[in-house]
């Protein structure tokens, strides 16, 4: 896949022990940002929570707003729901951004699973434990909120390949410069491997410093709001002592991306049934009949073909309106796969300074 590293900007320029601002402007608006707890009782899925630094988002608030701080935040967020204004009220991020963010903010998504039936009986697919399942990662969280952020369509729950999801963000789009980082804004996380770039991580960017993010496909992870600074922690975490030729360490870089078209729906892309990932022809030709095309997707760590293991994941929707009271996002209760969704149980006493 050909890629153009000039677009790229080194993630070390970003200081690593930065502190994250306990006061911030938007569109000129100022806002008190604070550190939340993000709960699990369940030990083993805190740990994973824990391991990966996800056990934590933030609060931004504005307060109380006049009429013009009010109408610049509903454009630079472009808003489009019903939001009033009111002199009286105490506002926070949540309130100006789009239905699906406020429907899924500091939730869990449980990974769905069913028989994998007569795929299990095909040794060209990994078994997973004789299951097939249905999930998101932090690149399909991107494309979804890119794509339509609002309640006038279900959120998609789906896997795609790193190299699948790379190409299809890398080729549409436009690259922008960080400091330009406005709302909406797609923020990549690459490594360079042997000259080989590969994506590692994808966030939707809030304003240049915080974004929205779900930290990886585990169960145990939330969508949540992370500092640019905390992804970098992150990542140096995950590639610590990892070199290239010459004992040069692994180079983590940023692209920013820009859609002003929407992308298109996943199904489009990444479905069995549309998708031109090289050589995925042959996995295709062995499904089952029982199994919809445009309801499954192949997923590997890598490219198909290239010797990883290629899994069989469900393609699911996740149902959001807006709550006629609260005139927030919510998934629509009892819906389909409703039940797939946790709260955190922190509680807001447990915001703090930073």
């Amino acid at each position: 896949m050909k890629v153009l590293l000039t677009i790229f900007v080194s993630l070390w320029m970003i200081n690593v022990h930065a502190q994250v601002p306990t006061t911030i402007e938007i569109s000129g608006v100022p806002a008190v940002v604070k550190r939340i707890k993000l709960e699990i009782s369940d030990p083993e899925l805190k740990k994973s929570l824990v391991d990966v630094g996800g056990d934590f988002s933030y609060v931004i608030s504005f307060g109380q707003l006049s009429l013009k701080q009010f109408s610049h935040l509903k454009t630079y967020f472009k808003k489009k729901e019903v939001l009033n204004y009111d002199s009286a009220r105490s506002y926070e991020l949540i309130d100006f951004l789009p239905a699906k963010m406020q429907a899924l903010m500091h939730k869990r998504l449980i990974s769905a699973s069913r028989p994998a039936g007569q795929l299990d009986q095909i040794p060209l697919f990994y078994k997973n434990s004789g299951e097939i399942f249905g999930m998101i990662n932090c690149w399909g969280t991107a494309w979804e909120m890119t794509r339509d952020a609002s309640a006038g369509s279900p959120f998609n729950i789906f896997m795609s390949s790193r190299r699948v999801a790379q190409e299809a963000l890398q080729t549409r789009g436009r690259t922008v410069d960080p400091q330009d980082t406005q709302f909406g804004d797609v923020l990549m996380l690459h490594t360079s491997w042997y000259g080989d770039v590969k994506i590692q991580h994808a966030a939707v960017a809030i304003n240049k410093d915080f974004y929205f993010e779900k930290t990886d496909s585990d169960s145990a992870m939330f969508f949540r709001l992370v500092h640019l600074s905390d992804m970098q922690k992150r990542m140096n975490q995950a590639f610590e002592g990892q070199v290239e030729e010459n004992d040069k360490p692994v180079r983590v870089s940023i692209e920013l991306r820009r859609y002003d078209i929407p992308l298109p729906n996943p199904v489009k892309i990444f479905s069995v049934a549309y998708t031109k990932s090289p050589g995925s022809k042959e996995y295709i030709d062995v499904l089952p009949q029982t199994e919809k095309k445009d309801q499954v997707a192949l997923f590997s760590d890598d490219r198909l073909g290239g010797g990883e293991e290629v899994v069989l994941t469900d393609m699911l929707t996740l149902d959001i309106q807006v709550n006629a009271k609260t005139g927030r996002g919510e998934v629509v209760p009892n819906s389909k796969n409703s039940n797939l969704i946790r709260k955190s149980e922190f509680k807001i006493s447990d915001c703090r300074d930073i």
